[in-house]
């Protein structure tokens, strides 16, 4: 039965930290509580679920990281100063460091093996790659075994992709030896290898009798169930089960329950579902990329119109799993290029730096065009139907998508804008608390812009859509949040009257109540529809006409810029159905 263990409330920064990996009746949070001095400090307390509260840990700072092995005391914790990341072996009450990196190489804690007093980490250490290293804390910093100056102690590597192309994932440990027995991969869809043949032997035979390009499980060293999460592209939903060691067979938990839930439900098939396939291409310089296409059932792909749908970030990047905009575009019977274009992560150190913060009209942006070319050469799309969208990074690059190449796209469709990386930049440094202002600053620095140099400003500036907007010739759709705290409102209105005063065919949709991403059911609901409506109109796809009534009075009230043609146009006019 549900009852409350303990209260908190962020604005009082108080923190629910997640479960103890070691004990799962435990869990930790930060309360923010004044010392004994009378100074604000953060303390780290591990929670029993009888709301009993266990003292490990106080800090003037609010930790991103940390390691309480076998419910305490807290013995590790991680810190960034700068650009650099520290980790720390606190067990003697002092703060001694025991490794480093540069923060986008990335070393975060993962388990403490007390047997062999070994602390194994995520991180890259002289591989291009993310990997699972072990830490030997009995080996002295003049070991022969240290690879790399960046660190403190001696490090090996336990497991890298065999491909040597993609950065670890996740690392499941054994909850009786603290032994990694699992390391997975975001692949081009997802790739689990065994650190043991009898583990191995288990997850090769899951995987045969899935047939599935993306599984998750949880396994065991000893006959208790692994949980399994089968998250198969071409499956319209995610489907969990259990797999028995002893018996190597999968069963369906609650299946029965499942079904009588859905007996009154509407649900996709997998006749639903479009073909998701990666690609990997080179760009003009020679870089080879990765990307997703999506293609819809039924057309010829030769014709079909297609949509650029571009992640944000940029540092992120996509998944072999599926995407509902994804899914939603080829159900109306769109071709979908989503391209990892260089800056995504987790394709290792060189892919994401080789952005070189080329960003606007530059290299990045030539990345995805070029994947559109490369699509078209090979007979997917019309040349003559493309449109191109985002939200974010997404959104700025749909920007500068329809200011550098005019003739490239028919439409865009940006939410969430920046319209300049130095505005963006700026925002974000204004927004940060004032400890972290001098810290956000350097990583803009170093990944974007330079806000403090205006050499690097106007070379930044040269290349971003808001000082270029007169190049724009088609038609424009905006969707933000009046609510957003990573792009400013302000900013991005302004750029829409901008263009509205040129004379440009642009929409604003402003919501109100709205963040970074649009979260009221209305409102998700109310931005599908303009972006079908778009699409519909400037590359010919697919309509469907439904929409509420909430909805409705959603987009008429808040369009702010640019008339309602766009509902006005479809009333009581005949329409296509989704396909």
């Amino acid at each position: 039965r549900p009852s409350i263990i303990i209260n908190l409330d962020k604005n009082k920064e108080q923190y629910f930290w997640g479960p103890d990996n070691a004990s799962p009746h435990h869990f930790f949070v930060w309360l923010k509580e004044l010392s004994n001095n009378q100074k604000s400090e953060y303390v780290l307390y591990r929670v029993n679920r009888n709301g009993e509260k266990q003292k490990l840990f106080n800090s003037e700072t609010l930790l991103t990281e940390f390691l309480a092995p076998n419910g305490g005391p807290l013995r590790f914790i991680t810190e960034t100063v700068g650009l650099t990341t520290r980790i720390y072996d606190v067990i003697s009450g002092e703060k001694q460091e025991i490794y480093q990196c540069f923060y986008t190489d990335y070393c975060g804690l993962l388990r403490y093996q007390k047997q062999t007093n070994t602390l194994y980490i995520k991180g890259r250490g002289d591989s291009d790659l993310i990997q699972l290293m072990a830490l030997s804390l009995a080996t002295s910093t003049s070991s022969t075994k240290v690879k790399t100056n960046i660190g403190k102690l001696a490090y090996e590597n336990v497991h890298r992709d065999p491909e040597q192309r993609f950065d670890l994932d996740n690392v499941i440990f054994d909850s009786q030896t603290s032994s990694p027995i699992m390391a997975s991969y975001h692949t081009d869809f997802y790739e689990n290898y065994g650190l043991s043949e009898g583990i191995q032997h288990h997850i090769n035979n899951i995987k045969q009798q899935l047939s599935s390009t993306v599984v998750k499980m949880v396994p065991s060293t000893t006959n208790t169930p692994w949980l399994i999460e089968d998250a198969n592209p071409a499956k319209p939903h995610k489907r969990y089960y259990l797999y028995q060691p002893h018996t190597q067979q999968l069963t369906e938990p609650l299946a029965d329950v499942i079904q009588a839930l859905q007996v009154d439900t509407e649900t996709l098939s997998e006749e639903d579902l479009a073909m998701r396939v990666a690609i990997e291409y080179k760009a003009s310089d020679g870089m080879a990329l990765q990307g997703y296409v999506t293609l819809p059932r039924g057309m010829d792909v030769r014709t079909i119109p297609l949509v650029v749908n571009v992640h944000g970030g940029p540092f992120n990047r996509l998944t072999g799993d599926n995407t509902k905009m994804a899914q939603f575009l080829a159900n109306r019977g769109y071709g979908v290029f989503e391209p990892n274009f260089r800056a995504s992560e987790g394709f290792g150190r060189k892919y994401m730096r080789a952005a070189n913060r080329d960003f606007g009209n530059g290299r990045v942006q030539q990345d995805i065009d070029e994947g559109v070319e490369y699509l078209l050469q090979r007979g997917i799309g019309d040349r003559n139907r493309l449109a191109i969208m985002g939200g974010s990074f997404g959104g700025f690059s749909t920007l500068t998508g329809l200011t550098f190449s005019p003739d490239l796209y028919q439409v865009g469709i940006a939410m969430a804008p920046g319209t300049a990386l130095t505005k963006t930049a700026e925002f974000f440094i204004k927004q940060a608390d004032e400890k972290e202002k001098a810290n956000v600053t350097k990583v803009f620095a170093d990944r974007m812009v330079d806000v403090t140099n205006p050499i690097d400003v106007k070379r930044s500036n040269d290349k971003s859509p808001f000082f270029h907007m007169s190049n724009i010739t088609k038609s424009l759709y905006i969707l933000a949040g009046e609510q957003d705290d990573k792009v400013s409102i302000l900013n991005v209105r302004n750029y829409a009257s901008q263009l509205e005063s040129l004379g440009k065919d642009v929409t604003l949709l402003s919501a109100p109540n709205e963040g970074h991403r649009f979260m009221h059911p209305t409102a998700v609901e109310a931005k599908f529809y303009l972006i079908e409506n778009a699409l519909n109109q400037h590359i010919g796809g697919k309509l469907q006409k439904s929409l509420s009534q909430q909805a409705s009075h959603f987009l008429k009230k808040h369009i702010v810029i640019g008339s309602n043609q766009l509902l006005e146009a479809n009333q009581g006019a005949p329409h296509d159905s989704a396909i």
